[in-house]
């Protein structure tokens, strides 16, 4: 009896475990609403493999999924809407879903300036949108003298049919590692106040470009 005991114990104790577990596993994965403003709403969460948080944006827009997604294809107009982007780049055209790019971001002083090459993918969703993963890849470009190279980044632009007519609804992930030191306030600036600004200077940029004002 005491055997038998022993063992249920024993299961009920590994049982536990994993469930606390995987309730911590799961809690860090959940978006948590951080700002909204200029109606766009950024969400954070902590990302696996990454100290910094990861973010999710969103805002609506109007227009059509495939004229605002055509914005996202059109790398050189990133410095227009795209948060401390100084330069927009195709480095390599793959096919007509695949291809390399280039972006150069400024930084405040004394934090050196970032660059990343980004290798891009276009698809379709399954709500009838059309989304651009973009992963950070090296061996495309040399490293500047002028920036530091930024090797590990993640994220995805999207548009989707929304409910309201005539609208879509435009979704930006991303986390990565900045490398090198950065002061925690710079830190908190990429994951919060720069996917604001990025989405709230996107919908102004995709308004102007889309009624050719």
């Amino acid at each position: 009896m005491s055997g038998q005991l022993n063992i249920r114990i024993r299961f009920l104790s590994i049982l536990f475990i994993s469930l606390c577990s995987f309730n911590g596993f799961a809690e860090s994965t959940i978006w948590k609403k951080e700002l909204d403003q200029d109606g766009v709403a950024v969400f954070l969460r902590a990302a696996e493999g990454f100290e910094v948080q990861e973010f999710l944006a969103t805002v609506t827009i109007k227009g059509s999924v495939n004229s605002v997604f055509s914005i996202f294809e059109d790398i050189e107009n990133y410095p227009e809407w795209l948060a401390d982007c100084t330069h927009g780049a195709l480095v390599k055209q793959v096919n007509a879903i695949e291809n390399v790019a280039h972006l150069m971001f400024d930084s405040p002083w004394p934090v050196e300036d970032r660059d990343v090459t980004f290798y891009r993918t276009i698809g379709k969703t399954e709500r009838g949108g059309l989304i651009l993963n973009f992963v950070a890849r090296s061996g495309f470009m040399e490293t500047q003298k002028c920036c530091v190279r930024i090797s590990k980044a993640k994220g995805y632009f999207k548009v989707e049919p929304s409910e309201e007519d005539e609208m879509v609804l435009v979704s930006y992930q991303f986390v990565a590692d900045p490398g090198g030191d950065l002061p925690a306030w710079l830190m908190n600036y990429i994951v919060t106040d720069a996917p604001l600004e990025t989405l709230s200077d996107f919908k102004h940029y995709a308004a102007k470009k889309l009624t050719g004002q």
